[in-house]
C-alpha cells in the first residue's frame, strides 16, 4: 500500500466512511486468528488506531481466497476513550501474528486483549464503542458493518 493510499486510509478517523460497532458485536463476524499485526498508534485525544492484515482463510467474507490466490484484507480500528493499555512481550518474540482476541464488558467499560501466538498480550480498557474500516489488498473499502455482513463467523 503506497503512502497517498495510507494517508487516504487514515483519513477515516475524521470521515463517515467507517462502521461504527463494538468489539463484542464485530468478534461475532471477524476473528483475527492468524491475522498479522501491522501496527499501531496513538493520538492526542486518547484514541487508539490498530492496523491488522486479517488472515484470508478464516475471514473468506471479506477475501478472495482459495489454494492458488489468498488475498488479505486489512482491518483498520479506531478504539475512542482509551483508559489504559497493557503490554506483555517476550524479549525473544518478534510475533506479529494474532492468537486469539477476547473482548469484555464489565461495568459499562470495554476491555479488550489481543494475545499473539508466544503468549504475548495488548489489552485495552475503552469505552464499548469502536469504528472500524475494512480494505482489500487493492484498496477498496469492504463493507465492515457487522449486520450487513452475508455470513457469521462460527468458529
Amino acid at each position: 500500500m503506497g503512502n497517498s493510499k495510507i494517508r487516504q486510509t487514515l483519513g477515516f478517523i475524521l470521515s463517515k466512511t467507517y462502521s461504527k460497532t463494538t468489539f463484542q458485536e464485530l468478534l461475532e463476524y471477524v476473528t483475527y486468528h492468524d491475522s498479522y499485526w501491522i501496527g499501531s498508534f496513538t493520538n492526542p485525544y486518547l484514541e487508539y488506531i490498530l492496523i491488522i492484515q486479517l488472515d484470508a482463510f478464516w475471514n473468506r467474507t471479506y477475501s478472495e481466497y482459495d489454494e492458488q490466490k489468498q488475498e488479505w484484507p486489512f482491518s483498520i480500528i479506531k478504539i475512542g476513550s482509551v483508559a489504559s493499555v497493557r503490554y506483555k512481550v517476550y524479549d525473544n518474540s518478534t510475533a506479529a501474528t494474532i492468537s486469539s482476541t477476547e473482548s469484555e464488558l464489565v461495568e459499562g467499560i470495554a476491555i479488550t486483549q489481543f494475545n499473539d501466538i508466544y503468549g504475548g498480550l495488548i489489552e485495552f480498557t475503552h469505552q464499548p464503542d469502536i469504528a472500524v474500516l475494512l480494505m482489500s489488498e487493492q484498496g477498496e473499502y469492504l463493507n465492515a458493518n457487522p449486520k450487513d455482513t452475508v455470513e457469521k463467523f462460527t468458529g
